[in-house]
């Protein structure tokens, strides 16, 4: 006879997982990066660069990790949420290989 599996769950928060988190805003003519970079703290980063513009975008992104590295003298990994985005960071571009992409359902994720 199966048995009530009593398991806690634990809500992890940006702070105590070692990465950088972006979200992507595009439109045809602007995009809006955002990036939480969480061991450096709490405070969003917000940045704007042309529509379409890649080159700006991997180099934004670079200069994030760069920053963290330089301030904490640790390397973290880069995750955006998938969808748009993943069609967007896919590789031929070497930057792009170590971002990670997570497909994320919208209704789950907290305001």
């Amino acid at each position: 006879m199966p048995t009530a599996d009593n398991t806690t769950v634990h809500a992890v928060t940006a702070s105590e997982l070692n990465a950088i988190f972006v979200s992507l805003e595009l439109s045809r003519t602007t995009w809006l990066i955002t990036a939480l970079a969480a061991p450096l703290g709490s405070k969003m980063s917000r940045h704007q660069i042309k529509g379409g513009d890649m080159t700006g975008l991997l180099e934004r992104i670079s200069n994030i990790q760069h920053d963290v590295r330089r301030r904490t003298g640790q390397a973290v990994p880069v995750i955006v949420p998938g969808g748009r985005a993943q069609r967007v960071l896919d590789p031929p571009f070497p930057v792009a290989a170590e971002i990670e992409s997570h497909v994320v359902d919208p209704a789950s994720i907290a305001v």
